[in-house]
């Protein structure tokens, strides 16, 4: 997408997946137009002083300013008249490094950045708009995570190992059990408290998002393909999944542009 372009804060790498800027949202036959966001396991800090209109599936709309997309679980519209100044997108299992709100209260949701953040958050948005490159914009956004981080970050390797497994193939829990020596019940709690989803749901988002990347998908171009590759029982399985999380048959969603999304989904 030439309208997207990301950047590697490396001190932040294990935390911080890219920060990025995008200018789909000036295009004309974009703005103002409400545009389908499904989960794709990410949780997005957008700063941009103009509305923002987030829609859930269930019709219920926010009106934001900057604000945190937490991760999604369900599908939701967006609408903006142009785009923001930049965005940071977390890594799904990291935000809980950097802010004290209890992450369940994010999945799914949209929050003003004050509320994740304090009262802070508006002298570093302040900031950027006032930076004259993306250079400095890129230190102050380094800056600001890494003093955050210094307060927040709670380390647990148990939890990074069976996460980066769940990424690597699809493990029924209790294997993870038995190979990092801890309860089904304890990791579930690890999840619950670190990422604010169970496991098995948070195995059905990466599921997902591996099952609509776009590069599979065009190798493919058949969706019995796609399902099987991708670990799904069987057709309805699949299909249950893809209605679950996009509100779309398969059919309908895999022939759509993914927008705003194509980045994530040609990763």
């Amino acid at each position: 997408m030439d309208s997207y372009k990301s950047y590697q804060l490396n001190n932040l790498s294990q935390f911080i997946n890219c920060i990025w800027k995008e200018v789909f949202f000036n295009d004309t036959s974009n703005r103002g137009v409400r545009h389908l966001i499904v989960p794709d396991n990410s949780v997005e800090m957008l700063f941009t002083q103009n509305p923002f209109y987030r829609t859930s599936e269930k019709g219920e709309s926010a009106v934001l300013r900057s604000h945190l997309s937490g991760l999604k679980t369900k599908p939701q519209y967006i609408q903006t008249d142009s785009s923001p100044l930049l965005s940071i997108r977390f890594r799904p299992c990291c935000l809980h490094h950097f802010t004290s709100v209890p992450i369940r209260y994010t999945i799914n949701e949209s929050i003003s950045l004050q509320e994740i953040f304090g009262k802070k958050i508006a002298e570093i948005e302040e900031e950027l708009y006032e930076s004259c490159s993306v250079e400095k914009q890129l230190e102050i956004c380094e800056n600001f995570l890494m003093k955050q981080l210094s307060t927040h970050y709670n380390p647990d390797p148990v939890f990074d190992q069976i996460v980066a497994s769940m990424h690597c193939s699809s493990v029924k829990l209790s294997e993870l059990s038995k190979t990092y020596g801890i309860s089904i019940r304890g990791i579930e709690r690890k999840f619950e408290s670190k990422l604010g989803l169970s496991p098995a749901k948070y195995q059905k988002i990466i599921r997902f998002v591996k099952a609509s990347n776009l590069k599979s998908w065009q190798f493919s171009k058949n969706l019995t393909n796609v399902a099987y590759s991708n670990n799904y029982y069987d057709q309805n399985h699949f299909i249950k999944d893809v209605r679950q999380f996009t509100g779309l048959k398969p059919s309908v969603f895999f022939a759509m542009d993914r927008g705003i999304q194509t980045p994530i989904f040609s990763e």
